[in-house]
């Protein structure tokens, strides 16, 4: 439903509507798909176990490059025009299509190869910018300690 609202808006020549409304869509996505959950387990008092916490790095940082690129290509490239609203053109859309597509197959890489070697680089890079890499580096055991409720 999302993709046709906004394909339909997008041919009424309303493409900043269908912008907002694919990332809005997404957002309530996110925030009701994993909010929910979480609020309920809590709500239970079951504790909700966190285990594979290199690829959740991983995904946090293609999610942050993802954001910075989007952001400069629409809004970015509207503020140093001088333009009023973001243009979202065929090779900028282009553009974001093959910037998901990378995404994609970069962490599908990640997964599928030997997970351990790729996701110490980049927990490496994690350490240098100050973060802990203990709990990320050490393969995930069955038994991991779960999270506590509401934290």
């Amino acid at each position: 439903p999302d993709t046709i609202q906004s394909v339909t808006v997008a041919r009424r020549g309303y493409g900043s509507m269908a912008v907002s409304n694919s990332f809005g869509s997404q957002i309530i996505n996110i925030l009701i798909g994993l909010g929910m959950p979480w609020t309920m387990s809590c709500t239970a008092g079951q504790p909700i176990a966190l285990t594979d916490v290199a690829h959740i790095r991983i995904m946090g940082c293609i999610q942050a490059v993802h954001v910075a690129v989007i952001f400069s290509a629409l809004l970015g490239v509207a503020f140093a025009g001088g333009h009023t609203k973001a243009v979202l053109s065929k090779g900028k859309g282009a553009g974001l299509l093959a910037m998901y597509a990378a995404g994609v197959a970069f962490y599908a890489l990640i997964v599928f190869h030997d997970s351990g070697a790729a996701a110490g680089a980049l927990d490496r890079g994690f350490a240098t910018a100050g973060g802990s890499t203990a709990a990320s580096t050490a393969a995930p055991s069955p038994t991991a300690e779960p999270l506590p409720p509401g934290r």
